[in-house]
């Protein structure tokens, strides 16, 4: 789910429908949970965790189809070069 979570009916921020407004897609992918860490500092030195992140999971299982493309993002995101934001931006 986005939250970190199991998607659930019940609860509308956990996943994204098909019948959902693009816009209200773009809302929950923006809010959605990610593996990156607390702070920008922390993430700039720790790196991201993209084995946690249902952002990553969006963009490596519907959205991107490119395996360089995703190598390179991952690669990003763990050496700390790519903020959270850029990949919600992305699947936004």
């Amino acid at each position: 789910g986005l939250q970190g979570g199991k998607m659930s009916s019940s609860i509308p921020e956990s996943h994204i429908a098909l019948t959902d407004d693009p816009k209200e897609a773009a809302k929950k992918v923006k809010r959605a949970k990610t593996g990156g860490r607390v702070t920008l500092d922390e993430q700039k030195k720790l790196g991201g965790e993209p084995e946690k992140c249902s952002v990553y999971e969006l963009l490596l299982f519907h959205l991107i189809d490119d395996d360089n493309e995703l190598m390179e993002l991952h690669s990003e995101c763990v050496n700390g070069s790519r903020m959270c934001g850029s990949c919600k931006s992305l699947a936004a």
